[in-house]
């Protein structure tokens, strides 16, 4: 009998949403790429929305104002949706892995953290960086809230 090879985790709904809010930023910012800024800001935006506590400590519009500062916004409306960047395929990848090592059936917001911290370089670790956010202390609090929402 074939063996079939275990389906990818499929994102939970609040990361669907993060995705959404993230295509959101990268449209009104006019650019035509949804990137690791872009995503970062949608996790936080999300966890907002929810009244959630999420890994990353800065607000929306704290991440949205380094973001911007580097990377400016574009000059025209965007007629087609934002692509996303090899970085950002990379963190989904990363974030589906995290999921199912820890053997969880969905990719949630706490993994697509573990996945914007593990994967290098890229906008959003600048912008961390710049308002001096622990890498390792993000993933140390993704964690503990992935075991604190497995256990509830």
């Amino acid at each position: 009998m074939p063996q079939h090879p275990p389906a990818e985790p499929e994102l939970t709904t609040a990361a669907l949403r993060a995705m959404e809010l993230a295509g959101d930023e990268a449209r009104a910012l006019y650019h035509s790429f949804l990137g690791t800024e872009h995503l970062v800001i949608g996790v936080a935006r999300q966890a907002e929305e929810d009244g959630r506590h999420t890994a990353l400590d800065p607000a929306p519009h704290l991440l949205r104002r380094e973001a911007v500062r580097i990377i400016p916004p574009g000059r025209d409306p965007l007629e087609q949706p934002p692509i996303p960047t090899r970085r950002v395929r990379a963190v989904l990848r990363t974030a589906r892995a995290e999921a199912t090592r820890c053997g969880h059936p969905h990719v949630g917001v706490h993994h697509l953290v573990l996945g914007l911290t593990s994967v290098g370089g890229g906008v959003a670790h600048e912008m961390l960086r710049r308002l001096d956010v622990d890498a390792t202390g993000v993933r140390e609090r993704a964690f503990l809230l992935l075991t604190e929402d497995r256990a509830a």
